[in-house]
């Protein structure tokens, strides 16, 4: 029973991991077309001699530098999330080797007690 608790909360804690991973994803793909339309809006300042130019540049910087940071917080979700998967693996695998040990102990006990009893017969 409490291998089967363990399993739904290992199950429940990669669901919502993923769920944060598919939002960080949606957040940069909007920052992305964000940036591509500032791009687009310094280009066309460029090409018409605007004098705001300096300022879009720094902004640009800036929205870069923000993309660069959701970039590395992404990585370290998605690295903390195969940490974790790792470990419910792991997890789940030494269930299994310790059901299969509970099982042999069972076994060699009901040994000892058929010997124990057919040498009390002796």
């Amino acid at each position: 029973m409490l291998t089967l608790t363990l399993t739904l909360r290992q199950s429940k804690e990669q669901r919502f991991q993923n769920e944060q991973l598919l939002q960080v994803n949606s957040s940069l793909g909007g920052e992305v077309k964000l940036l591509q339309k500032k791009l687009q809006e310094v280009s066309s300042l460029q090409q018409g001699g605007g004098g705001q130019l300096a300022s879009l540049h720094d902004e640009l910087q800036r929205l870069r530098e923000e993309l660069q940071e959701a970039h590395a917080l992404r990585g370290k979700l998605q690295e903390e999330h195969a940490n974790e998967k790792q470990g419910l693996t792991q997890g789940e695998e030494l269930q299994k080797e310790n059901s299969l040990l509970k099982s042999e102990k069972e076994e060699m006990n009901q040994k000892i007690l058929k010997l124990t009893r057919s040498s009390a017969v002796y």
